[in-house]
């Protein structure tokens, strides 16, 4: 059996991953780079994909399913509800998985999805294909206001696991309370870019916790109140007078989301995750007065993925996400 990266390896986003035998392919997401690149479909006949599992709704992981399908895929697409409910696709017909339970989805094929603490919705998948075992961490945090099924004593062929942030980075309690502290310094008028479904309800938790008042200016963000993805309950309830303005778009490429800052100019601009290349995210972080960067963490550390690799058993582990990494793109197993 054969391990090949489509992108996501040794760099961060265009996540796309194949498990091919002789007999059956497997892709695991689809998603889009920095940029926009796609995933390196010369690599593979994609009309010859069995299936196809995506492990949430964010473009890093789901931009390129589109795409996918116009090249000629027709296989069946595995995903949770709520990540179905947030790509806004409906050119297929979606096969639901649940977490915790396992399926044969076919006769050479089980699985078992697990909530991976990264968004609603936000999943891996532990598989066993033909005579393999693969586990798929998806966008992995265990230290999150999301649940997180943690990763265990598993005895596993092939690991792939994400370790977004560099070896370096703070742990999610120190980039908080760093975060807290910016915010407190500046005191007021603050524009916050936050993904949709994920970090931005990661930080409306934060800030209802500490009972600091808020606004949602433009889209809202996606949120299911009573389920399981959540650790405890959040609440959305911002202010109509708040100076404090949480945007749905990281990376500001809504024009009513560059509208927003450009009629704020005294406004502090704080970004809190990763800024492509390239995206007026970046050049406004690079040219823009009072902006500033503050992760609040919603992937591994590099040192975090070999932690938990550690705690298992893999025979072959690849870590994901990482530009500083030099992970082999392709390997048999």
């Amino acid at each position: 059996m054969k391990f090949l990266s489509l992108g996501g390896i040794n760099e961060h986003g265009r996540n796309a991953f194949l498990i091919e035998s002789p007999h059956h392919k497997i892709l695991l997401d689809c998603g889009l780079g920095e940029k926009g690149e796609l995933p390196d479909f010369s690599k593979i006949d994609v009309s010859t994909l069995n299936a196809l599992f995506l492990s949430h709704s964010h473009l890093d992981h789901t931009g390129a399913v589109g795409e996918l399908f116009k090249r000629g895929f027709h296989g069946q697409v595995f995903l949770s509800k709520p990540t179905y409910d947030c790509i806004g696709l409906t050119n297929f017909k979606p096969f639901f998985l649940h977490y915790q339970e396992k399926r044969d989805v076919f006769n050479w094929l089980s699985v078992k999805a697990f909530r991976s603490g990264h968004c609603f919705g936000a999943f891996g998948y532990d598989i066993r294909m033909e005579e393999k075992t693969i586990i798929y961490t998806g966008d992995y945090l265990e230290d999150s206001i999301f649940s997180c099924d943690e990763i265990r004593n598993l005895e596993r062929d092939v690991a792939i696991v994400d370790g977004a942030y560099p070896a370096d980075e703070k742990c999610m309690e120190d980039n908080k309370s760093a975060f807290l502290k910016l915010i407190t310094s500046l005191g007021k008028n603050i524009i916050l870019p936050l993904p949709k479904n994920g970090r931005g309800i990661e930080v409306i938790s934060i800030f209802n916790d500490h009972g600091i008042p808020y606004s949602i200016v433009g889209e809202p963000f996606f949120h299911e109140e009573e389920n399981d993805y959540l650790k405890k309950k959040v609440d959305i309830r911002p202010s109509d007078n708040s100076n404090i303005l949480l945007v749905a778009d990281p990376q500001l490429k809504k024009k009513e989301s560059q509208d927003i800052v450009a009629k704020h100019p005294s406004f502090s601009l704080i970004f809190t995750g990763t800024v492509d290349e390239g995206s007026v995210s970046s050049y406004l972080l690079g040219t823009r007065k009072n902006t500033f960067f503050q992760r609040i963490n919603v992937h591994q550390t590099h040192l975090e993925a070999e932690a938990l690799i550690k705690k298992n058993q893999f025979k072959k582990a690849v870590i994901f996400h990482n530009k500083e990494t030099k992970e082999k793109t392709s390997f048999s197993f």
